[in-house]
């Protein structure tokens, strides 16, 4: 394979070697690599940026392999592949520096944890069958009587209806585990959830994996900045306390991610204003 310099706009394409710049930020944007500065002095997890912002765009399609390295970065990168639908691979004790695949592993959104050339092998035989049998969305929404049965796996083991969770989701995650499992269809799939309950356990974890993260969506923080907040403070008493609730919580982000945008929006007033958020899980 050619190896390239990455360069801001330059398209991605396949079988090509594609190395980043130092001193730069790197995020992909309509099939092209999009480039930014750092801050002087910063100490950035360019390879977190760069797979969150790839787990959306290529979903079932995108691989991460966090090899040896120091620090944290790529731990929440390997969360965003995981999330859409994507296969993670982290080094095993092979590497000579373990705190980038160490913390990887231990996000928990690692599936395999191997030396390099085994993760060589195992990458080539998973990209081949995915390519092989054409494992598409689209290709799956059509076979509602294999879906229609897995649903029914799931409400008998776990006690959860799956039929009204957004079915592209159920999907990418049904893809996902069927090329971990090399398998060519959802028939051999719902053969293999009937015959291995491990493996319905692993599709239930699947489903219910946290994709939230800060500012997720950000036209929601706009709306509240120029119509809720604006509506919420009409009229307010000095003293009287601004209560935000935020329901089905996960982990965190969306109640600090409104809580900077309602600070942002108050400016030199927030110190002086009575603010109470509350989370529920």
């Amino acid at each position: 394979m050619k190896v390239y310099s990455i360069e801001d706009g330059m398209p991605v394409e396949a079988d090509r070697l594609f190395v980043m710049p130092p001193g730069a930020g790197l995020g992909v944007m309509d099939g092209r690599f999009s480039l930014s500065p750092l801050a002087k002095g910063a100490r950035p997890h360019v390879i977190d940026h760069f797979l969150t912002a790839l787990a959306p765009l290529c979903q079932t399609r995108a691989v991460a392999v966090i090899l040896s390295g120091t620090a944290t970065d790529g731990a929440a990168g390997v969360r965003a592949i995981n999330s859409e639908g994507g296969i993670t691979f982290a080094q095993d004790d092979t590497a000579r520096f373990q705190g980038m695949p160490k913390n990887a592993i231990e996000s928990g959104y690692v599936d395999f944890v191997l030396p390099p050339d085994r993760i060589a092998l195992e990458l080539k035989a998973i990209l081949q069958g995915m390519y092989k049998n054409d494992l598409r969305i689209e290709n799956f929404e059509r076979n509602e009587e294999e879906l229609r049965k897995i649903h029914i796996i799931l409400l008998h083991k776990h006690d959860v209806d799956f039929t009204l969770y957004k079915q592209t989701t159920i999907i990418r995650r049904i893809i996902r585990r069927m090329s971990l499992n090399r398998l060519n269809s959802l028939e051999q799939y719902v053969k293999l959830l009937r015959e291995n309950p491990v493996e319905v356990d692993h599709l239930y974890k699947d489903l219910l994996i946290n994709v939230t993260s800060f500012f997720r969506e950000p036209t929601l923080y706009t709306a509240l900045s120029k119509k809720i907040f604006p509506a919420l403070l009409k009229n307010r008493r000095s003293n009287d306390p601004i209560r935000i609730w935020i329901p089905a919580c996960a982990t965190g982000e969306e109640p600090c991610s409104i809580a900077i945008c309602l600070f942002e929006y108050l400016k030199d007033k927030a110190m002086s204003t009575p603010i109470q958020i509350r989370d529920r899980p």
